[in-house]
């Protein structure tokens, strides 16, 4: 890393634009460092001059020292890598001691809300982890969960590998985003499940209450106005997923595999009928399951239908019933759920 670059960085943190894969880094290093950072950071003339010094001082030692674990045919760069990855730190360290006049309170929260918790399930059980805002995950074994100690003021940001289920605390001010390869799930309060594992060909996200806006990596980076983001993301609500295919880089929306009835009190009177028109009975799954039917209303008009569908478990089950009575079948198209008929028996 050549020093320009180093003082690029560093400005970069101080603006509060770094990258996610950078924040992790810093996160990364802060741990390294076992301090917090408290007072004020030198001005940028003073930054340079430090920085030119400590760097000659730095590469001379590195020339001299005789480092058994490096091969000495190992290219220059690795040894410009340790020499910026070393002064990086110790700059760290200047901050902190440079000035103890003032606190700088803006700069110990963007700390803070880079300081990450790193938690793997071991275990063959399903954990619960609470986060600082009174989320709560169920982390599935094998995954891992990455997390600040305090999220930082604009918005809350995770990391996860493997799969997890999120209980979000709402908070309108503050989004919740989880970050998962090349996806990110973001989110003001609700419930949904995410797998990435990394073994998997995909990454899937499924919504069980509230709504859920996925979009790709990609998108925020060449994008970064969040109108522009927002237009590109799938909006996701209850019984529906998106899937990210990791070969084609594609985003898709659809169904569940076992969709669920999202209110299970008022379920069951809802779904016992008594020669009612079909529409009423495809109204009734509609605003039960809250998924969208659609049919042509000429052909079945005029047909009825009797039945106490809440005695079949699954959606598909009560379709298929329904289907029956009226020589049709259904078919699922993305998150729609399309019925074909030729009319009532």
């Amino acid at each position: 890393m050549h020093q320009e670059k180093l003082i690029e960085l560093l400005d970069k943190y101080k603006k509060g634009e770094l990258s996610q894969k950078e924040k992790i880094v810093f996160a990364q290093w802060f741990h390294m460092l076992g301090k917090d950072i408290a007072d004020p950071l030198p001005t940028e003339a003073e930054e340079k001059e430090w920085t030119k010094t400590n760097w000659s001082k730095l590469l001379t030692n590195l020339d001299v020292q005789n480092i058994q674990t490096v091969p000495t045919q190992t290219p220059s760069y690795f040894r410009w890598w340790v020499a910026a990855s070393i002064l990086l730190i110790a700059g760290l360290t200047f901050w902190y001691y440079k000035s103890s006049d003032t606190k700088n309170t803006s700069v110990i929260s963007q700390i803070e809300s880079t300081r990450l918790i790193e938690k793997t399930n071991n275990t063959t059980q399903v954990i619960s982890l609470a986060l600082e805002d009174n989320s709560t995950v169920l982390l599935q074994p094998g995954s891992t969960l990455k997390y600040p100690t305090n999220f930082a003021s604009e918005q809350r940001e995770v990391f996860l590998t493997g799969e997890a289920f999120f209980q979000v605390a709402r908070n309108p001010e503050k989004p919740f985003l989880v970050y998962t390869g090349d996806i990110i799930t973001k989110v003001l309060g609700t419930s949904f499940t995410i797998k990435a594992y990394e073994t998997s060909s995909s990454i899937q996200v499924s919504v069980k209450t509230g709504k859920v806006s996925v979009y790709k990596t990609v998108d925020q980076q060449k994008k970064p106005d969040a109108e522009n983001v927002q237009t590109n993301a799938l909006i996701l609500t209850p019984n529906q997923q998106a899937i990210y295919h990791l070969e084609s880089k594609e985003l898709t929306k659809s169904l569940v595999d076992n969709v669920q009835v999202l209110d299970t009190k008022n379920a069951t009177q809802q779904l016992v009928f008594q020669n009612k028109p079909l529409t009423e009975v495809f109204a009734a799954l509609e605003d039960v399951y809250g998924v969208d039917i659609s049919y042509d209303r000429h052909v079945l008009a005029g047909c009825t239908f009797t039945a106490d569908l809440s005695d079949y478990s699954t959606l598909q089950d009560k379709l298929t019933i329904i289907c029956k009575t009226m020589s049709g079948s259904f078919q699922v198209t993305d998150t729609m759920i399309v019925i074909t008929s030729k009319g009532c028996n």
